[in-house]
């Protein structure tokens, strides 16, 4: 897996953040010049906030710091040279809803683990998850983690071979965020259990391709993990 040389100091960064409050305001100006404004008092738009923040933020900082393509993953990428980035996504959750955001529809992150280097990319991704709380004028981040796919998708058990959920179980979805740092569950949290528990996923009723296509998939990975060592 590759690694960002300057991934301690974006950590850092994000660390910074917990405490602090943004105030969420609107403001409208009508055609004859009457103006609106007010406080928002809930919203769902803290990860497109979040994004924003941290690019300033650590773009500042760390001029090599850049947002990936508009509406595409990843949400940030550090480029070390011409050839070679590193990639990071951004999560937010309300504190008192839990984790609840997807890594990704089952179909689509099958599809780009399984391309060439696929394994390795996503292991390599750093994800920056924020916790954060309503207040009566905005948000204040109240937690922060930085981690990899495998640490975030450890709550394995039951009847699903990787945490599963949304509308019809189509979506790859976070363990609890005690899970993410539970002695308990610490030797969960490694890529092997994680592509062991990926190539269960590929073979169930759940990853809805026809069977030719999951071999493919499923040789793939295969192949990327033997190459890797994983």
């Amino acid at each position: 897996m590759s690694f960002d040389p300057k991934t301690p100091e974006i950590k850092k960064l994000c660390e910074s953040q917990i405490g602090g409050g943004t105030k969420l305001t609107w403001e409208t100006t009508l055609l004859n010049g009457e103006h609106e404004s007010d406080e928002m008092k809930d919203c769902n738009i803290i990860g497109n906030l979040m994004e924003n923040i941290l690019y300033k933020f650590i773009s500042k900082r760390i001029p090599t710091f850049e947002k990936g393509p508009p509406g595409q993953k990843p949400d940030f990428r550090n480029l070390e040279s011409e050839t070679i980035s590193y990639d990071y996504e951004l999560k937010c959750f309300k504190k008192e809803r839990g984790p609840g955001f997807d890594i990704g529809s089952i179909t689509g992150f099958l599809r780009d683990i399984s391309k060439p280097n696929g394994v390795q990319e996503k292991l390599s991704v750093k994800y920056l998850i924020f916790e954060y709380d309503m207040t009566s004028i905005g948000s204040t981040i109240t937690d922060f983690w930085m981690l990899s796919v495998y640490d975030i998708c450890c709550g394995y058990g039951g009847g699903k071979p990787i945490n599963i959920g949304g509308q019809n179980g189509v979506n790859i979805r976070p363990a609890t965020k005690n899970q993410w740092t539970d002695e308990k569950s610490k030797e969960k949290r490694n890529p092997t259990n994680f592509l062991d528990r990926i190539e269960k996923l590929i073979q169930s009723k759940w990853y809805k391709v026809d069977e030719s296509e999951k071999q493919l998939t499923l040789e793939s990975i295969q192949t990327q993990r033997k190459d890797i060592g994983f």
